[in-house]
């Protein structure tokens, strides 16, 4: 009996020791294939958690949401003014789950006392439920990074179907199809050996991006001084109804709130500035912030919507504050993170700083024209771009629209405030615009290219 047991309990070490190294191999082959085959060099992602890591201070104060957020607040201006260390926690399209994720991460290793949490509309978009996601890219940028292994699995788990949970946990399963790609391996090994990535400064430079450090990347980049098509801010936030409806969205934004409250830190909701343009082209954007707000006061929580601010302290009209129609470049992020210093440390009061409504703000502007929006679906062959102004009555336009084609009017309108027209999808066109105040003889115009070059 004593020789048959030796021999089952050598079996059954000997098939112990084959599952370990079975499980070491492919442990390590999986961190090799990923060397080879995942490109993390062109992320700042990689750079923010890296920072968050391997901080030393204690971080009291961070910022949360998407890359409205990494664009727009440089810690080493809030860090003087708010009289903490501040840290920018944004990621490339961060969604609710990512910024939940993210927040667990932080609070691992540091005691955060106060968290603000960016609420841009786009961002509060997506789909319902998760399991629906089809693009990963931005549940990537964060899960990739997270050094707490059961905040990783809960987030992968639950963001989207199980068909991308290999992609989620199997790094280099990604770019499997590139294993034979001699050129693709090779010029990513060589970056990964660089000086810059081995010592985790910013790699991808093309001389106008630069990470400052704290999570904040900074932008010289400037938005075009002329008036131009803003295809974002057509339409509608329909983000309002993942906000009021209760599906995946509002469940994980209530567990970001009730993780906080659990903990004792305070949670701050906000908007970071954007282009007049885009506030002023979604005709229901004060439902939104009413919507948010409403969700706020239902929980208790404090929130500012920095698209309100008075124009004397931040001009949204002002476009070289832009890099593109979301994002504010390093001179906007300068004046901005100020603003945002002074006003949370208690220099400025919410009356010197915000209109109380857009209607407020628009009354406050001489009337104005930001260029025209257009849909990126068209209905029935159809789309119908629409002016921007900053006016919802007492601004009339005649708008012309000749075919590239032929040279043929498609369009002609007097001077009407008639603010839209109907083209048809696939047309090639010139459109003119000229606009004035109504009982004016003072015109401006404008011309655009559709579709957009």
């Amino acid at each position: 009996i004593q020789i048959k047991l030796r021999g089952v309990m050598k079996k059954a070490v000997k098939n112990t020791i084959s599952v370990i190294l079975a499980v070491a191999i492919f442990i390590m082959t999986g961190i090799f294939l990923r060397y080879l085959l995942y490109n993390d060099t062109k992320t700042n992602a990689r750079l923010l958690f890296h920072d968050l890591h391997e901080s030393e201070e204690n971080i009291d104060t961070v910022f949360v949401g998407s890359s409205h957020v990494f664009r727009s607040l440089n810690p080493l201006i809030t860090d003087e003014l708010l009289g903490e260390n501040t840290f920018n926690l944004g990621t490339s399209a961060q969604r609710i789950d990512g910024s939940y994720a993210i927040i667990k991460e932080a609070c691992a290793s540091h005691d955060i006392k106060h968290i603000y949490l960016e609420m841009y509309n786009w961002a509060a978009w997506d789909h319902e439920p998760f399991s629906d996601r089809t693009d990963m890219t931005a549940t990537y940028e964060v899960s990739d990074f997270m050094q707490s292994f059961t905040d990783k699995v809960e987030f992968l788990l639950h963001s989207s179907s199980p068909k991308y949970y290999s992609n989620g946990f199997i790094l280099a399963r990604r770019n499997w199809e590139k294993i034979f790609d001699t050129k693709y391996i090779t010029d990513l090994f060589e970056l990964k050996q660089s000086e810059r990535y081995r010592s985790n400064e910013w790699v991808w430079i093309d001389g106008k991006d630069k990470y400052i450090g704290k999570g904040y990347l900074a932008s010289e980049k400037k938005l075009k001084k002329s008036i131009d098509w803003w295809p974002r801010a057509y339409g509608e936030v329909s983000s309002i109804y993942n906000i009021k409806e209760n599906g995946d969205w509002r469940h994980t934004m209530l567990s970001i709130i009730d993780f906080c409250s659990k903990k004792g830190i305070e949670l701050t909701l906000f908007i970071a500035p954007e282009p007049e343009a885009q506030i002023y082209g979604k005709y229901n954007y004060q439902e939104y912030i009413d919507t948010v707000r409403e969700l706020a006061d239902e929980y208790g929580l404090e929130f500012y919507d920095f698209n309100l601010i008075k124009k004397e302290l931040f001009d949204t009209s002002d476009i070289s504050l832009f890099l593109d129609e979301d994002h504010l470049n390093d001179k906007g992020a300068t004046l901005f993170s100020t603003i945002f210093g002074q006003f949370f440390s208690g220099q400025l009061s919410e009356s010197e700083i915000f209109y109380s409504s857009v209607d407020e703000k628009k009354a406050a502007s001489e009337p104005g024209v930001y260029g025209m929006t257009f849909p990126e679906k068209d209905f029935d062959g159809y789309v119908n771009p629409y002016v921007i102004s900053n006016r919802d009555e007492g601004i009339e336009y005649k708008i012309e629209v000749v075919s590239k084609e032929d040279g043929e009017n498609i369009y002609y309108q007097d001077f009407d405030e008639n603010n839209m027209i109907w083209l048809e999808k696939d047309a090639s066109a010139e459109i003119k615009v000229t606009w004035r105040c109504v009982g004016s003889l003072t015109e401006n115009e404008f011309s655009l290219d559709y579709p957009k070059k």
